[in-house]
């Protein structure tokens, strides 16, 4: 309503607050830095139109209009418009109290000295966060051993006092594997096993009308099922209508892939924008449920359904989960310094590829420029343009071993040195284990922790804690651009 006793006629005006009501007569607002007042007359610098700068009954919310639906997550702004509506309390869903325990005789805590046969915990850690970040509440009970009893009453313990609980390993079905045995035992197992990569063995079960799931050890698989599984669940649990909220981006797959036969899989990939065809590519990488890094390094999720048995081949287009922004400006390659120089010269993203992925992805237009070996690479398709050359010899390193069949460094397809290694591997025995590397770097430190005895390196990589077998001459690394 209008301040009692003010009208504005034509031809007149009266000063207002922000926020306060417009006086009868009035129909607009000016800005007080558009104007000037001399004695009793104000002098205006702009126009405005009728109703400019006057907030109308209505206009942001009407009387009768719903607010917020239920199943709806309160924002900051969500609790500032009910604020703004008169309205100081709403009834809400308490936020879940979730447990989350590690099993494993294995496991020791981050920070700790790391003695032979043991590895960190980083399930729980990574559990806590991931249930932080989706708004809940989550508690470490702390690390149990293989140990049935101990298991068995912290479990009780836990669904007395919070409303979800998520154990970390030993779901499998091995003899050290004791989680299915002891929620059987103490409530009911209604799934053990999944048809999911990575994730396969999970368990769930109710105990006291709680639910428990058993999540695998490795950090891959369980960061997976936590993502499928258990978060729609604790959203629902929480009250929150659980919506699709998964961003996606067409992409063409630029390398051959396969799911897990009857499993639904998912695979990370690596996604770059293709500046010639203005499209997103995306490069599946090689990846293990028990690697977290590899997730981080992923730009995107390749869901490859339980029921596509044949391989999906390049050039097929497929959804996306997008984890990030697609790639631009980025220089792809064999792990070198000439690979980190130009990188770091040029400003441009490095990503450590094999050469023949390299090489397609400079040609297809998804990378500025590449690094190739020349071991790898016998002829430049006439469209790459050579921009610099550099030599770096290849020697074959041994460390003294027992081992009746020796380990070898082995490099994945399309580097330049997986083109010899067999040959070379053979003149030493015909009978080697082959450990599957990502690179020199790789190789070196598996070389230099003896978890292999005999390892092929580039100069830039050599140690000295192993020793020199055999020069294998050199391999040219050749700077490529596509030429336009």
């Amino acid at each position: 309503s209008s301040p009692k006793g003010f009208y504005v006629g034509e031809g007149e005006a009266i000063y207002v607050d922000t926020g306060s009501p417009i006086p009868d007569g009035a129909d607009a607002v000016v800005p007080i830095e558009y104007t000037h007042r001399i004695n009793n007359e104000v002098l205006v610098y702009r126009t405005v139109s009728v109703g400019e700068n006057i907030a109308w009954p209505g206009s942001d919310v009407v009387k009768g209009e719903i607010i917020v639906l239920k199943g709806t997550r309160l924002s900051a702004y969500h609790i500032g418009v009910l604020a703004n509506v008169g309205i100081r309390k709403v009834k809400v869903y308490v936020r879940p109290r979730v447990a989350i325990i590690s099993t494993g005789d294995e496991l020791v805590e981050p920070g700790e000295e790391l003695s032979l046969g043991k590895v960190y915990d980083s399930n729980s850690f990574l559990l806590k966060a991931l249930i932080e970040r989706d708004g809940l509440v989550a508690y470490r009970l702390g690390i149990i051993g293989d140990n049935e009893k101990e298991l068995e009453e912290l479990v009780l313990k836990a669904v007395e006092e919070y409303d979800a609980v998520l154990i970390s390993g030993g779901t499998s079905a091995g003899v050290g594997d004791i989680v299915y045995r002891v929620l059987g035992k103490v409530g009911e197992v209604i799934v053990h096993g999944l048809k999911l990569r990575p994730g396969k063995p999970t368990v769930i079960a109710i105990v006291k009308n709680k639910p428990v799931f058993g999540l695998p050890g490795n950090p891959g698989s369980a960061r997976n099922v936590y993502e499928v599984l258990v978060k729609p669940y604790l959203l629902r649990l929480s009250g929150e209508e659980v919506r699709e909220d998964i961003e996606y981006v067409e992409a063409e797959l630029v390398l051959p892939v396969q799911g897990a036969r009857g499993r639904r899989t998912y695979i990370p990939v690596i996604l770059l924008h293709n500046n010639l065809k203005n499209i997103i590519s995306a490069y599946p990488y090689w990846y293990e449920s028990y690697m977290i890094k590899r997730i981080i390094d992923a730009d995107g999720i390749l869901v490859v359904g339980e029921d596509e048995y044949a391989p999906i081949q390049p050039g097929i287009v497929r959804k996306i989960i997008l984890l990030r922004k697609p790639r631009k400006n980025t220089i792809v390659g064999e792990e070198s310094i000439l690979l980190e120089n130009t990188a770091s010269k040029e400003k441009l993203e490095m990503i450590v590829l094999p050469s023949t992925i390299a090489l397609k992805a400079v040609e297809r237009g998804d990378a500025v420029k590449g690094v190739i070996s020349s071991l790898a690479i016998r002829e430049l398709p006439q469209n790459i343009r050579i921009l610099e050359r550099t030599n770096r010899k290849i020697t074959l390193l041994e460390v003294d071993s027992k081992n009746k069949v020796p380990k070898v460094a082995w490099y994945p397809p399309g580097y330049g040195i997986a083109s010899i290694q067999h040959r070379v591997y053979e003149k030493i025995s015909r009978k080697h284990v082959k450990v599957r590397v990502r690179g020199p770097l790789h190789a070196k430190l598996l070389l230099m922790e003896r978890q292999v005895d005999y390892a092929i390196l580039p100069e830039e990589y050599l140690t000295e804690k192993a020793n020199i077998v055999e020069q294998l001459g050199e391999e040219e690394l050749l700077l490529i651009k596509l030429w336009r």
